[in-house]
């Protein structure tokens, strides 16, 4: 156990009601409107997470991971660890922060952060479905 959830635990106060929210719902705790950490993400390296809108592609290979976007040519590389944080960045261009709010072995929900763009509009929780490669 790190030394974040050490101090973490020690600030719940008890408060298990905190632990039960559900991806989607109001499963915001504290004042940040974080959820509760991923500490085992752990992805599929043998296809693709597909998100329908926007059309984007996440396919990882420990420990980088590649977005793939039809807009642009080149995919946006970077690496992932089990935290489930992880930033990916397009030659000369700005990064773009992927963090898992809900992980399960078919799917997951992020959110996506775009540096290039500000406001709110720069921010998205998109769901990711996996899709295995053809044999």
């Amino acid at each position: 156990m790190s030394l974040r959830d050490r101090l973490r635990r020690r600030g719940d106060g008890g408060d298990e009601a905190s632990d039960t929210s559900e991806p989607g719902g109001s499963g915001a705790s504290g004042a940040s409107g974080a959820r509760d950490d991923i500490s085992d993400f752990d992805p599929h390296s043998d296809g693709d997470y597909r998100c329908a809108e926007p059309e984007l592609l996440l396919r990882f290979a420990r420990p980088v991971v590649l977005e793939t976007d039809p807009r642009h040519p080149d995919p946006a590389r970077g690496e992932f660890t089990q935290s489930g944080r992880f930033v990916v960045q397009r030659r000369f261009g700005r990064p773009v922060v992927y963090t898992v709010l809900d992980y399960r072995p078919g799917a997951m929900t992020v959110r996506r952060t775009d540096t290039s763009v500000t406001g709110p509009q720069g921010t998205a929780e998109l769901d990711f479905v996996f899709e295995p490669d053809e044999r």
